[in-house]
């Protein structure tokens, strides 16, 4: 009888080891199980992302568009964008970023319209606080491309709008947000339309066609809705 108990309280014992030892073989294989959840996520979005670049900088086809954008120098209009480390830095997601972006620019620079086509670069336009259609276009975009936004997210488009009743010529920023809608950033004309994230280009009924669109990398064709 003595002997039999003595089995019991040796199996007991080895039992709660065993158990101590399941416990942790259980916690490791939930935090390896948590690990490969994260590994796999990330490669998603990577994934993801890799494709949505390749299929917007793949959509239309690429071709060399210039303007004469300086007293009549013929440009690649790519260049006016630049890295450019002294310009203000935003925290937050892309998106609020873009919404910053262009309320910064719409608080900062004082619409003025010049007499010839004299595109600024960033740092003229923030030197100078003025500017017009062009020059803060221009300065929004590259607000955003110099505070990590994907240079295939943000693009330049130059074409006709529908403004004050006429027809004029119209240099804006286009943004693609985390929700894959395309949205106008436009601190020039529709300021207060576009602030938010709140105009979809597929709803700018105003902006009535596009010549030439562009990020920092491609140039492309007219830009459809």
């Amino acid at each position: 009888m003595i002997a039999t108990i003595k089995h019991w309280l040796e199996a007991i014992r080895e039992y709660d080891g065993v158990v101590n030892e399941f416990g942790v073989l259980v916690q490791s294989y939930s935090t390896l199980q948590e690990k490969y959840v994260k590994v796999s996520k990330k490669y998603l979005e990577v994934t993801t992302v890799d494709e949505l670049e390749k299929y917007w900088n793949e959509r239309r086809v690429k071709v060399n568009r210039q303007h004469k954008a300086r007293d009549g120098v013929n440009m690649d209009v790519r260049c006016f964008f630049q890295r450019d480390c002294t310009l203000i830095k935003f925290s937050g997601s892309p998106d609020e970023v873009a919404k910053k972006a262009q309320s910064y620019v719409v608080a900062t620079v004082k619409y003025v319209s010049d007499s010839g086509e004299f595109w600024q670069y960033s740092y003229e336009t923030k030197l100078v606080k003025t500017g017009d259609c062009d020059d803060m276009g221009i300065y929004v975009a590259n607000l955003l491309y110099n505070n990590g936004v994907p240079a295939f997210r943000v693009r330049l488009n130059k074409g006709y709008v529908e403004y004050k009743g006429s027809r004029v010529y119209h240099v804006w920023c286009t943004y693609l947000a985390e929700d894959n809608e395309w949205y106008v950033l436009d601190a020039a004309y529709w300021s207060r339309e576009s602030a938010g994230l709140k105009l979809k280009w597929k709803d700018a009924e105003k902006y009535l066609t596009v010549d030439a669109s562009w990020t920092a990398e491609h140039s492309f064709g007219g830009l459809s809705k």
